[in-house]
């Protein structure tokens, strides 16, 4: 392996005008240096640290580095470590591993030999565990309620049902590849724009599709019309709008010995109209066949979930519109929902399967 940079230790660095804490200036700058985000939080790594480590030496070309970590580390205080990363990929994320670490002298975590397997780093190859992944995220990252139904996920990775292979936060785009088994465009490129998010909510359009590679969308002259996403503007239609999921999606059992499945379209067997996961409230339509209130609509509460475990409450129902549920009065009490508060009587107890 080509030797390590070096990174001059604090007490040797001779500052002009003034002190300083940081390290004399270092080229080639660490290739990975960034703000990101990993399964585990945010991660930052500088010129000079990794994360709560101190880098004392590094090698862009091998991409390995060297840290010390703090005195006051609870596990192994100013003991060294030899970190590996992944070569970034398009898209900016990479992964690394702690090949070793709690290791006497740089030195030793320089001349470790224990081993790693890069090739599947996302599954496993890091002491028997997955490696780290860092990535910048997507600023639309989340799981989303789309217009035409059903759920879309966007992350640095997926864009729906697509892979992504770059994006850009500051123009709104991303240029996506659809998987070998699409039955329209496998494996095919595409160009994605969106518009700035709204209450949560925001539009997107694949402004090209079904290109034979990533530079041809990425250059492709089409263009998309913002103005009213809503009703045109994507090549003759509306833009696809997503909103962010109901909070309280997934299946539940009740307190009355029940069960009960959540989505952002139906509950039960009821259709939801509308819900705002700021206020924690859902407009439903019931069913045409219920044998109380047929095709009417309700208006449910529910409360804050703690370890997935929340309460709800009709707090109006049988109403002719949704308007009229949408301006219902009718109170509730959320102070001991185990007891009372919903018109007189305990709310549901939901506990996710």
């Amino acid at each position: 392996m080509k030797s390590l940079q070096y990174i001059l230790p604090v007490s040797l660095v001779l500052v002009a005008c003034g002190g300083t804490d940081e390290p004399a200036p270092h080229s080639p700058e660490l290739e990975v240096t960034g703000a990101y985000s990993s399964l585990f939080g945010e991660e930052k790594i500088t010129a000079t640290k990794w994360g709560f480590t101190t880098i004392v030496e590094y090698d862009n070309e091998a991409n390995v580095a060297i840290t010390q970590n703090p005195a006051d580390d609870m596990f192994n205080p100013s003991e060294f470590n030899r970190i590996v990363w992944t070569e970034k990929e398009a898209n900016g994320a990479f992964y690394y591993c702690f090949v070793d670490f709690g290791m006497p002298s740089a030195e030793a975590a320089k001349t470790s030999t224990a081993t790693f397997d890069a090739s599947a780093p996302a599954t496993g190859g890091c002491g028997g565990f997955p490696w780290t992944e860092l990535y910048v995220p997507i600023e639309i990252e989340g799981r989303y309620h789309s217009n035409y139904g059903g759920v879309e996920l966007v992350s640095h990775r997926r864009f729906s049902f697509q892979n992504v292979i770059t994006f850009d936060n500051d123009t709104n785009t991303a240029i996506t590849q659809s998987p070998p088994d699409d039955m329209f465009n496998p494996s095919k490129f595409s160009k994605i724009v969106w518009t700035e998010k709204a209450d949560g909510r925001f539009f997107y359009c694949a402004v090209t599709f079904g290109e034979d590679t990533a530079e041809a969308a990425t250059n492709t002259t089409e263009m998309a019309d913002d103005t009213n996403p809503a009703e045109d503007g994507c090549g003759g239609f509306p833009w696809t709008e997503l909103a962010p999921t109901i909070e309280i999606e997934g299946r539940y059992d009740s307190n009355f010995g029940t069960e009960e499945s959540i989505t952002s379209d139906m509950w039960g067997s009821s259709t939801v109209r509308a819900y705002d996961n700021d206020e924690n409230v859902a407009y439903l339509q019931l069913p045409e066949d219920d044998m109380f209130n047929p095709d009417t609509f309700t208006k449910i509460v529910w409360t804050e979930p703690t370890d997935g475990v929340f309460h709800y409450c009709w707090v109006d129902f049988g109403l002719a519109t949704i308007e009229e549920a949408q301006s219902s009065t009718a109170a509730w009490d959320a102070s001991e929902p185990d007891v009372s508060g919903c018109g007189g009587f305990p709310w549901t107890k939901l506990t996710p399967q």
